[in-house]
């Protein structure tokens, strides 16, 4: 790695300070500050369980952008008492912006039965639930998750009701050339398509969310992996020991092999941020893709962004594979003069490239209780890996659904 991309890294990386933002080095830093105005807008929220002994505490800290007197004295995270991870304890730690997203939230918990989802929460301060943030993100000042409404309503009522903001992500430039897509399948059924329909069934609801949550879970477990809580100082706030545990290399995406190839990481921040490294940092050829993605452990080109991000990318692919059978297909494109993209790249279950899997049983190691993370890495699957190339642009094109 080059000194100017080290500096460059650890300037993206560091440690937050008076001047700085309360997510500076964060995972989707630019997301979560783009949504900061939900935080100094005095949202009012409510408990999506009544009469939880834990919502008033929850609520006082949820909106706090700095975290001032988010502890884990002041508002443990679920894992730290002595009750079960269940259904009515998470209903009990999520509080929501209408109260509907609470109904259609406790039916979702009571419909899935995966230990491992449940087990992630233990993380977690609370779990908020609102349509006033652009994307859903993991907050290090409160400790908590914030989850878009989007993923949860299932009427066209609920639907109008809602308001619905820009994530601003991978905006349209006709200088990104190459693209990455992914789609998870399962029973010939794409999950992206069932979620955006105008009446939604629990059903349709489930796999998004459930791709969702591994993602914000990760993010938590990153931080403070469960058997790691005894070390914590219960009276710091969760910003000070976040910052203390980067710092101390303690983070379990810090303790991994982070996939950094310079032209991807270069051609990642200008595809997902539209920001420049270099004035070159936009060109990223086919060849560049097949020599710096394929055989590296990226899921896609989001992964590059932060060492964090590749971390919950690998799980969410990890977890919907192995534990709810969702098969993920990688697709690479590539769009000539300004036309429409071509498919030249296709990767089914990506996640099975063994210099991947290695990766993602490391992680699932350090972040899990040790008797789940046997269990997680030992399960077998009937899913395989396979990969095509120099895909023709007027032939057939492979998908998890026709390949």
């Amino acid at each position: 790695m080059t000194k100017t991309l080290i500096l460059i890294v650890l300037s993206i990386l560091s440690s937050c300070g008076k001047n700085q933002s309360p997510v500076q080095g964060d995972p989707h830093q630019k997301q979560i500050e783009a949504n900061f105005s939900f935080f100094e807008s005095n949202k009012k929220l409510i408990p999506a369980k009544l009469n939880s002994p834990y919502s008033k505490a929850i609520l006082k800290c949820a909106l706090k952008k700095d975290g001032r007197g988010c502890t884990p004295k002041n508002v443990p995270l679920l894992g730290m008492r002595d009750e079960e991870l269940n259904s009515d304890y998470i209903l009990k730690n999520t509080i929501v912006s209408h109260n509907f997203l609470a109904k259609n939230f406790k039916e979702y918990l009571n419909s899935i039965h995966n230990k491992y989802l449940f087990a992630l929460f233990s993380s977690v301060s609370g779990i908020v639930i609102t349509d006033e943030i652009s994307s859903s993100f993991y907050y290090s000042p409160t400790g908590m998750i914030y989850i878009n409404a989007s993923y949860l309503w299932k009427s066209h009522e609920e639907f109008t009701i809602l308001k619905f903001k820009k994530d601003k992500r991978f905006s349209r430039d006709e200088r990104k050339k190459i693209s990455t897509d992914v789609d998870f399948v399962k029973n010939n059924k794409i999950i992206y398509f069932e979620s955006h329909k105008k009446e939604r069934t629990l059903e349709n609801l489930q796999p998004n969310l459930s791709r969702l949550l591994f993602h914000e879970l990760t993010h938590a477990n990153d931080v403070y992996p469960s058997n790691q809580f005894y070390s914590l100082n219960k009276t710091k706030s969760y910003l000070k020991l976040r910052t203390a545990r980067y710092e101390s290399k303690e983070l379990v995406s810090r303790q991994m092999v982070y996939p950094l190839t310079i032209k991807a990481w270069e051609y990642a921040i200008f595809f997902v941020d539209n920001e420049l490294i270099h004035p070159n940092s936009h060109i990223f050829t086919k060849k560049d893709f097949m020599d710096d993605f394929v055989p590296n452990i990226a899921m896609v080109f989001y992964s590059y962004t932060t060492n964090r991000e590749h971390l919950a990318m690998m799980m969410e692919n990890y977890f919907m594979l192995f534990t709810e059978h969702f098969e993920t297909c990688n697709y690479a494109y590539y769009r000539p003069n300004n036309n429409k993209s071509e498919l030249f790249w296709f990767q089914k279950n990506r996640i099975l490239q063994p210099n991947i899997l290695l990766e993602a049983k490391n992680a699932i190691k350090l972040m899990l209780p040790n008797t789940l993370a046997s269990e997680l890495t030992s399960i077998n699957t009937e899913f395989s890996l396979e990969t095509v190339s120099d895909i023709n642009p007027e032939g057939k094109q492979p998908t998890c659904r026709s390949y």
